[in-house]
């Protein structure tokens, strides 16, 4: 296809640079606030960031404006004064927008990947292989719980967990435990706390 004077001008290298260091800018600033949300908001917070970006949606486009988002995160308790200061530096404004079921599901993806280390971490430290698969005693497990590392490292991950639950989970029952069945004991004694509030 030949150009004619009746074509719009092609954007300058300098246009160009620009538009990708706002892109940059962008895409950092998203991942920041996903980081921020996930390690402040509990999962059980999560329904309520929904419904309060839903009601930012006037539209019901399921998009919003990245300063828009960073208002609603601010709103919840999310330190993100200085985010919202870099977007404001970097021009971000109403053209730059997020899909917040994707930013929800990042959210929720980052938790559970870090609850999931979280527990690797206490789990592999005292693993010993069986057969083929990693075990741990619940006597060591109970012991490296009455650590403050651990401790530490665990409450940090899950916030709603009742570590009274966890150790009472361990002494009742007897050997030692896989992974899976050591999750699912700080799970569902997250779970639990969760509930009885």
């Amino acid at each position: 296809a030949r150009m004619t004077m009746d074509d719009p001008p092609l954007p300058t290298a300098q246009a160009i640079l620009s538009s990708f260091d706002r892109m940059r800018h962008f895409q950092l600033i998203e991942r920041a606030a996903i980081l921020a949300a996930a390690f402040k908001l509990p999962q059980e917070s999560l329904a309520e960031l929904w419904k309060a970006f839903e009601v930012r949606d006037m539209g019901k486009t399921g998009i919003l404006a990245i300063m828009e988002l960073l208002v609603v995160l601010q709103s919840l308790g999310v330190p993100c004064a200085d985010l919202t200061h870099l977007a404001e530096e970097a021009g971000l404004g109403a053209s730059c927008c997020i899909a917040y079921s994707e930013f929800i599901d990042d959210v929720q993806d980052f938790q559970r990947n870090t609850q999931d280390h979280a527990v690797w971490e206490v789990f592999s430290r005292f693993a010993t292989d069986k057969d083929g698969e990693q075990r741990v005693r619940r006597s060591v497990l109970l012991k490296a719980l009455g650590e403050k590392e651990y401790q530490l490292s665990i409450a940090a991950k899950f916030p709603q967990l009742s570590l009274d639950r966890v150790v009472k989970e361990l002494q009742d029952g007897g050997g030692a435990l896989g992974i899976d069945e050591f999750k699912q004991i700080i799970t569902s004694s997250a779970d639990a706390r969760k509930v009885a509030k």
